[in-house]
């Protein structure tokens, strides 16, 4: 992480081990050096998670479930890695199919508070798989919640987040990773789907 970031992303599928082990000592160091502050530290772990991340995401299957059996055993850095792989913004990038999987398994009241600062985007794709019945009163109940903390309604996100990794793990639903409006994701009806 840092200034050989370009060449970490270059290297890291074909030498995963290698990176995860500079990745996970990188850290260690931050954490033993006397001149950082918790400040410091917490950044610096923030951006080796998501470099991890981001190239992860565009990785073969293998190398991630290898990466981050690796980073299980390695202060929860897995998890982290996880949560950064897929957020709830990434939800739209699924096809219309998973996306109703995804809501049979949540409740309206988190879908109301998951969606209430959630971009217009992912508003729309979730409202668009529901019935009119539904969809309604998801808007009726986000128009009379009332002030919450952001740490609360990211904590709902989260939990369905986790849902979605869940369902992927099961062979549910599908995470679509490295998406490009070039290569479109495709129902299984055989149209496209409308992922952004």
């Amino acid at each position: 992480c840092g200034p050989s970031h370009g060449h970490f992303r270059a290297g890291f599928p074909r030498r995963a081990p290698a990176r995860v082990g500079g990745f996970i000592a990188t850290v260690k160091e931050v954490e033993t050096g006397v001149p950082w502050t918790q400040h410091d530290l917490a950044a610096a772990r923030r951006h080796c998670v998501k470099t991890v991340a981001e190239v992860l995401n565009v990785s073969p299957a293998s190398t991630e479930r290898a990466v981050l059996n690796h980073l299980d055993g390695t202060d929860h850095l897995g998890d982290a890695v996880r949560n950064a792989m897929f957020t709830f913004a990434d939800i739209v990038k699924m096809s219309d199919r998973d996306i109703q999987i995804v809501l049979r398994q949540t409740s309206k009241e988190e879908l109301v508070v998951a969606l209430t600062s959630a971009d217009k985007e992912v508003v729309d794709r979730f409202l668009k798989n529901m019935s009119e019945r539904v969809r309604g009163e998801v808007r009726d109940e986000m128009k009379a919640i009332g002030p919450m903390r952001l740490s609360e309604i990211e904590a709902v996100q989260l939990r369905i987040v986790q849902k979605v990794r869940r369902l992927e793990e099961q062979g549910e639903v599908t995470i679509v990773r490295g998406y490009s409006s070039q290569d479109p994701f495709v129902d299984g009806a055989g149209g496209e789907s409308d992922g952004k």
